[in-house]
């Protein structure tokens, strides 16, 4: 496994999600080049790219409206986006959650528009794209489920994460 791991593709998806500007909580969700909404779009579909190689690798969006807390204001909707990969014990076995955030933040986190770039918080999330890449590229069945997700709202201090089938 170990051996197909791709520093080149952990490095393109680090470049990709500086790429959107800002991956602030609060930015753009409907642009398709910037923001938050346009990151978690394009994880998605890196997801759903591999889950064409494996039967058993899902992607899910966690999509929730956050009423105002401290460092957000208003309600806003945040999106954990991720995928299971199904293991040998099955759906009642044991998961290990491989997990990155996505957001980002300036200087001023209440700052939603200004580059924000997070090339450090985005090098968890490709490290997640790329292990979900190499299970699948291997069809690699693991005895426990593996759960990669990559989150939003931890640069507000949020540790939300739901799951469900």
């Amino acid at each position: 496994m170990l051996k197909i791991i791709s520093p080149d593709s952990l490095r393109s998806d680090d470049y990709t999600l500086a790429g959107f500007g800002t991956r602030h909580t609060l930015s753009d969700t409907t642009s398709n080049t910037r923001g938050i909404g346009a990151a978690r779009r394009w994880l998605r579909s890196r997801f759903e790219s591999f889950a064409r190689n494996d039967p058993d690798f899902k992607v899910y969006e966690d999509r929730f409206v956050l009423s105002s807390v401290p460092l957000i204001p208003k309600p806003a909707v945040l999106v954990n986006v991720h995928a299971v990969l199904r293991g040998k014990e099955g759906v009642k076995g044991s998961y290990i959650v491989v997990s990155g955030h996505y957001d980002s933040m300036c200087t001023n986190i209440m700052n939603d528009t200004s580059d924000a770039t997070g090339a450090d918080d985005g090098s968890g999330v490709s490290l997640v794209l790329e292990a979900a890449r190499a299970f699948t590229s291997t069809h690699f069945k693991p005895d426990a489920n593996i759960i990669f997700i990559c989150l939003a709202g931890e640069e507000e201090c949020l540790k939300t994460i739901t799951y469900s089938e």
